[in-house]
């Protein structure tokens, strides 16, 4: 049995009414930590574990299976489909000059305003790209001069993928988006 699983600060996105997000599978874990996790899935999260099971500051959009809402109130529970958006903008430990980026748009926006201040200075040289499509054109790119970034959500293009793949790729809907952020050299 796989011995205490940690998730911190994760965003997962599976269509509103489709997969499971599962911790355990069937063969199980014992003493879970989940901190700070976006659950999105027609199951938000399904936990086959036992022992101490740490859940604090989660939001799980949808069903719930293992544990329950009850015993443990310091989370976000929603069975139905959120409104407007929520933004992650994590700078990368290991890269200064890079951060990534998860959007959650759940009112189908074309663009979703981001504050990448944190990030950014005025005048930093920016690059933006899908995440999805990392090799591509950058979506925006220019010198920052503050406030927030336009963020486009109706990429559709996806890097193609090396080798035999047995599903075709498809872009993510307007509904997620993931993107890398990226000081440029003027």
């Amino acid at each position: 049995m796989a011995l205490a699983p940690t998730l911190l600060g994760n965003v997962t996105n599976v269509p509103t009414g489709e997969g499971v997000n599962n911790i355990g599978y069937s063969a199980g874990c014992s003493n879970p930590t989940l901190t700070d996790n976006y659950f999105v899935a027609g199951t938000a999260l399904t936990l086959n574990c036992t022992g101490t099971i740490s859940l604090t500051g989660n939001t799980f959009v949808g069903s719930i299976s293992g544990f329950s809402q009850a015993g443990h109130p310091v989370n976000t529970f929603s069975s139905g489909r959120p409104s407007g958006s929520r933004v992650f903008v994590r700078p990368s430990q290991h890269d200064a000059a890079r951060a990534h980026i998860a959007v959650v748009n759940w009112d189908n926006l074309d663009s979703v305003a981001v504050d990448v201040s944190g990030v950014l200075s005025m005048g930093d040289p920016y690059e933006l790209v899908d995440a999805q499509d990392l090799f591509a054109a950058p979506l925006r790119s220019g010198v920052y001069s503050g406030g927030m970034l336009a963020v486009p959500m109706n990429g559709t293009s996806v890097t193609t993928p090396v080798g035999n793949v047995p599903v075709t790729v498809r872009h993510t809907s307007k509904e997620f988006g993931a993107f890398v952020l990226r000081r440029s050299c003027p």
